[in-house]
């Protein structure tokens, strides 16, 4: 390794020196410049033994010698020697100053009033560093402008020479420099960024002469290298004109609210901090009430917002319908999950805008537990809190089922005698049959694996001593994945007896008429026939009856589902302890929906059904009039014929007139008298 001082190359008033290194490779050596702070952290020129055109060394940089001027230039040349009997002289170019002047003018501009209205001056000059001017030879420079190259869109202006938004020239000056001008153009009348300045970059470069290639030493002053201490770039900036105050600086305050509401913008309810959104069928659309304003607080100024828009996520579920008011401009690509909303380019200082952006629920299923959507705010202006809005609306499936009974009222009768419990071997021998119909139906979507729907009964199986009431025979069901509902504990026909309602329903269509047999409910009797006793009401709520509760589930049910309850009145223990009476039977049931999902809810939904039983024989009894009824009536008809009697005798009625008087004759005396005249009658009146 040589390590030799080799002068002030660089004229920078600091020595450098050049480090050989003959055994990497073919050889190396390394050029190292000193500076006020110290040695370069790394080298500022390598030269390799292969690059030395013609050398063929292999222990180039064995020796250097420096601090010699051959060309007497001014700066200091080495000579490098190796191992392989062969010198290489290498001689410092000419290092200049290069200066440089980038302006762009008018520092701001107006829209409405600039056509070509820019324009940009570049001047070059430099001075060699050993501080001499003069020179036989002009140097070329190339510079580079870039008009709004950093911009994140298509540049905002261009020049007028090639329409582009960067021009390359070439400047061929002496130290005295030179000057170049360049006219420049708006895009368009309609810039969206007018926040951002409008930035100028010049790059500098020298235009690297060719080399003659001759036998004699060229004059180096035609290859000379720019001083590191000169910046090869220049920058410039415009403003657009604006109302943001004179510092050019626009800071807005823009803020957010947002709710999900219903079609008739009512804000839906809120649980533990999130909305809730009870999901029907029904609900074909929902909406998102969006509020924005630009007003001063505290420590914000609110100057306009220019190019403030609004980005809304479109949640998977929804599907975007309209968005008021009409005047916003919205850009919706098809596929694209998001909608861009323009506020106002700019949005103005104190302005407010409620937006609402109406959805379609075409996508919500009904195991959905949530809808979310982002929204975003942004603006070329000055503000650095914009922050995405989260907004989560919490899904409740609401399901609003269909359930009736069609005739919850029947009419059943009971006669006979009473037979033992051993001794009956079909359904037939218990007594009267009652049948009940419960409709089931869904509005929508079935649940599928999602959970079923189940009917709770409570069912008066006994009255309070425990005999038998209504004894279930079967349920039969359609629309479900079974036939019949087996629930626990044996509650169906417990004494497994022959179950004749099949039999019959299959004779019903050739008979007229099923005498006790007969199953279609039936008016409640005329309220007219005279009963011995009063109603007695059978009720499990009251205690009266005894109910057994059980459960059919209506698995596998897609929209509908019918259950057909059979059963049979015990006749004997209407016959022992109801007989000449009418009893009614109160029973229940309620559709419940049984789910591990919560997103997934249902009223229970609850049906009274009645029984009304009726001795066989009850409206050909004749009411006996109590006798006492009957005495009292007959003496208060007698007191009050005395009474009228008496009444009639004290007005005369009775008095018989004498017929003798009417035709015997009677004697009249007639009297005479004269009329007085006038004057007798005024002499009487003086």
């Amino acid at each position: 390794m040589a390590v030799v001082a080799i002068g002030d190359v660089n004229q920078d008033g600091f020595q450098d020196f050049a480090v050989g290194a003959p055994y990497h490779s073919t050889g190396r050596v390394s050029i190292w410049m000193g500076s006020k702070t110290g040695i370069s952290q790394t080298p500022s020129q390598v030269i390799d033994g292969k690059d030395i055109p013609g050398g063929g060394f292999q222990t180039f940089g064995y020796s250097i010698s420096g601090g010699m001027d051959v060309d007497r230039n001014s700066y200091p040349d080495i000579a490098v020697g190796s191992l392989d009997d062969r010198v290489v002289l290498l001689r410092a170019r000419p290092v200049i100053h290069l200066k440089n002047s980038f302006t762009v003018t008018p520092e701001v501009i107006s829209l409405e009033d600039c056509d070509a209205c820019i324009e940009a001056k570049v001047c070059l000059s430099y001075t060699f560093s050993t501080g001499s001017a003069s020179s036989q030879k002009s140097i070329s420079f190339q510079y580079t402008v870039d008009a709004d190259q950093q911009s994140s869109r298509s540049p905002r202006v261009r020049f007028l020479d090639n329409k582009d938004g960067k021009y390359t020239g070439k400047m061929s000056i002496n130290p005295s420099g030179d000057c170049r001008s360049l006219k420049l153009e708006l895009v368009s009348k309609t810039i969206q960024d007018k926040v951002a300045p409008i930035v100028f970059l010049l790059r500098v470069s020298l235009v690297e002469t060719p080399s003659s290639g001759g036998q004699t030493l060229e004059d180096l002053s035609a290859f000379p290298v720019i001083s590191q201490k000169n910046a090869l770039t220049n920058k410039a900036e415009i403003h657009i004109q604006k109302a943001c105050g004179l510092d050019n600086k626009c800071e807005s305050n823009l803020q957010m609210t947002a709710a999900f509401t219903d079609e008739q913008n009512t804000p839906f309810p809120t649980r533990n901090g999130q909305q809730i959104f009870h999901y029907t069928t029904g609900v074909k659309k929902l909406k998102l009430m969006v509020n924005v304003s630009n007003v001063p607080s505290q420590d914000k100024k609110a100057e306009d917002a220019y190019s403030a828009s609004l980005n809304v996520t479109i949640p998977t579920s929804l599907s975007f319908s309209s968005l008021n008011p009409k005047n916003l401009n919205v850009e919706l690509s098809p596929g694209v999950p998001y909608l861009l909303c323009t506020l106002g380019d700019p949005f103005k200082s104190n302005q407010r805008v409620e937006i609402e952006i109406t959805f379609e629920t075409t996508g919500i299923t009904i195991d959905m537990q949530e809808i979310q959507t982002e929204l975003q705010l942004s603006t070329w202006s000055d503000q650095n809190d914009l922050q995405p809005l989260l907004r989560v609306l919490m899904v409740e499936y609401v399901l609003q089922p269909f359930f009736n009974i069609p005739l919850s009222q029947f009419r059943t009768e009971f006669s006979g005698k009473v037979i033992g419990e051993s001794a009956m071997k079909s359904t037939s021998d218990i007594g009267s049959p009652v049948e009940f119909n419960l409709t089931v139906a869904l509005s929508g979507k079935p649940l599928g694996n999602l959970g079923y729907l189940e009917v709770v009964f409570q069912w008066p199986s006994s009255v309070a001593n425990q005999k038998w009431l209504l004894y279930l025979s079967e349920i039969q069901m359609t629309g479900t994945s079974k036939p019949f509902c087996v629930p626990e504990n044996n509650v169906i026909n417990p004494l497994n007896l022959t179950v004749s309602e099949r039999k019959t329903r299959r004779r019903k269509r050739d008979e007229a008429s099923l005498g006790s047999e007969q199953t279609e409910p039936q008016t409640l009797p005329n309220p007219r026939a005279v009963q011995r006793k009063p109603p007695a009401n059978l009720d499990c709520d009251t205690g009266s009856a005894l109910c057994q509760t059980f459960t059919c589930p209506l698995l596998g049910m897609d929209i509908s589902a019918n259950l057909t309850v059979r059963a049979r009145i015990w006749n004997s223990t209407m016959l022992e302890d109801y007989n000449a009476a009418r009893v009614l039977v109160y029973g229940r049931a309620t559709l419940s929906l049984k789910t591990d999902k919560p997103s997934i809810k249902m009223s229970n939904y609850t049906r009274e059904f009645t029984v009304a039983i009726d001795p066989a024989e009850a409206e050909e009894l004749q009411y006996e009039v109590p006798l006492w009824i009957i005495i009292v009536s007959a003496l208060a008809g007698v007191i009050l014929l005395s009474l009228i009697v008496i009444l009639l005798w004290k007005c005369g009625f009775f008095k018989r007139a004498n017929t003798r008087e009417l035709y015997e004759a009677k004697a009249l005396k007639a009297e005479m008298k004269t009329q007085p005249s006038e004057n007798d009658r005024l002499t009487e009146e003086d």
